[in-house]
């Protein structure tokens, strides 16, 4: 599913939001002119899903008007934000139907909010009910979703998590992320937040970026057991910002970026995308995964490139010889 970034701007002190450095500079919102043509592009090329993502877009101040305009074109539009949205745009998004329009809303610990914050989020949870599914994304070794389980269960959301690693930025020394080393700490810690969401038949759900490796065999099976079923991958997502420009993935921001209007399709951008960072996968965890039988049997993605550029820099260099 492709994301068009309608605004770099955040309603949050937030380290881990993609605001944070999406791009260089402020470069304000997308016009309506340019996102229009993108939502035709897309959809005239067979893309069926597209996403809109930030910064946070519900600040865009032609966000419900843009909302329309895709709604109208695509098969389904899904909104990713922090929740903390105006009364009058949550009222907006609740006037289409909720099988055009879904939301992704990315929570962080309880602790991390202000209680006039909180409660802006839960009026917006409150109205998006069964709209919604919650998402949290990892950034260090010990968390708990313990208010997750809570805020699905008081507000009637969808019983999915969406559940993500906090991602680094190739070619930048800023960011809040695990190393590949600190992550095999990690695992247990999930498998006990799956077995506590699952008590209330709620079903995590693995984003992109972990490793298969970073569970034993017995793990695997339990999550298997108690969620969606776990995956590894590490796929060009496409993020299209402000100016038309795609991105394979919000690490990879500003290492390389592409014309999309140059391209015929969709397809033919991932391609090249594939082209310029696949040979990275089988550096992955620290440079351990040349000989890993699950990376070359596709069952897992090797991680995120993202990172193994963060922690190997001299590769940056090099990767602007591929073609």
């Amino acid at each position: 599913m492709p994301n068009i970034i309608l605004t770099d701007y955040c309603n949050q002190s937030c380290p881990y939001c993609f605001a944070k450095k999406m791009m260089d500079g402020d470069n304000g919102n997308i016009d309506f002119a340019l996102f229009s043509r993108i939502i035709d592009y897309l959809v005239d090329n067979g893309e069926k899903r597209i996403g809109i993502i930030g910064g946070e877009p519900t600040l865009h101040p032609e966000f419900l008007k843009l909302i329309d305009y895709a709604v109208k074109r695509a098969g389904l539009v899904h909104l990713f934000t922090n929740g903390m949205v105006r009364d009058e745009v949550v009222r907006g998004i609740g006037a289409f139907p909720e099988e055009k329009l879904t939301v992704l809303v990315n929570l962080n610990a309880r602790e991390f909010y202000t209680d006039k914050q909180l409660a802006k989020i839960e009026r917006t949870l409150s109205a998006m009910g069964h709209r919604a599914t919650l998402g949290y994304t990892i950034h260090s070794e010990s968390f708990s979703l313990e208010f997750h389980r809570e805020m699905i269960v008081k507000h009637g959301l969808r019983r999915h998590l969406r559940l993500g690693l906090a991602s680094p930025i190739a070619g930048s020394d800023k960011g809040d992320f695990l190393k590949s080393c600190d992550q095999v700490r990690l695992a247990g810690n999930i498998v006990a937040a799956a077995e506590l969401l699952e008590e209330q038949d709620i079903l995590i759900e693995f984003d992109c970026g972990f490793f298969y490796c970073l569970f034993t065999t017995e793990q695997l099976g339990i999550l298997t057991e108690k969620t969606l079923g776990f995956h590894s991958s590490c796929k060009p997502v496409i993020d299209i910002d402000m100016e038309g420009l795609a991105h394979r993935c919000f690490p990879t921001t500003g290492v390389y970026a592409r014309k999309i209007f140059d391209y015929p399709d969709i397809s033919a951008l991932r391609s090249a995308f594939n082209r310029k960072f696949d040979g990275l996968k089988i550096l992955g965890k620290e440079g351990k995964c040349f000989d890993c039988k699950f990376l070359s049997r596709g069952q897992c993605g090797g991680g995120c490139v993202g990172r193994t550029l963060c922690e190997q820099p001299d590769l940056l260099p090099k990767l602007s010889m591929v073609s």
